[in-house]
């Protein structure tokens, strides 16, 4: 894991780049959304989201036995901002070779459905780093898609391999 000031501080426009170029490749032209606000803007009329991780993500869920995001973005899926579809992007192990597409439909059905990692509070992570959108595994495995990188080019590839 890494550090809170490290975490904080990362610049994603890399990660936006990334999945930029891969929402090109679909056919889905995207422009950059601003520093505050959803990270790209589709002229499909849907939003992208992205999130670049510490670990490798579908390992973390298989144990956890859920899939999570940071509940501070919740604003996207709960009504509170007009944005009507927000897909999100996880990139695994601050790396750009592997990411989860998460859909916006299942965000929703699962806004409200928030734990808290609380041993995050003793390495000074506040209430609100600390608290996620919970989504359960079972749920999750068979919508959200998983891509890595192979020959330059992402491919789907099944989420977890047994």
């Amino acid at each position: 894991m890494i550090t809170k000031t490290e975490a904080l501080s990362w610049k994603d426009e890399k990660d936006r780049k990334i999945i930029t170029s891969f929402l090109n490749e679909q056919g889905i032209s995207v422009q950059d959304g601003g520093e505050y606000s959803v990270d790209l803007e589709g002229t499909d009329g849907n939003y992208y989201e992205i999130e670049n991780v510490s670990y490798h993500a579908p390992t973390q869920f298989l144990k956890e036995g859920r899939f999570r995001i940071p509940y501070r973005k919740a604003h996207y899926w709960n009504g509170k901002d007009s944005y009507e579809n927000v897909h999100y992007f996880q990139f695994s192990n601050k790396s750009h070779d592997e990411f989860l597409c998460y859909p916006s439909s299942l965000i929703k059905k699962y806004i409200n459905n928030v734990v808290e990692l609380t041993h995050w509070k003793y390495k000074g992570w506040d209430l609100t780093q600390r608290k996620f959108i919970s989504i359960p595994f079972d749920e999750g495995k068979d919508a959200i898609r998983r891509y890595v990188k192979k020959d330059n080019k992402f491919e789907r590839v099944t989420i977890f391999w047994f």
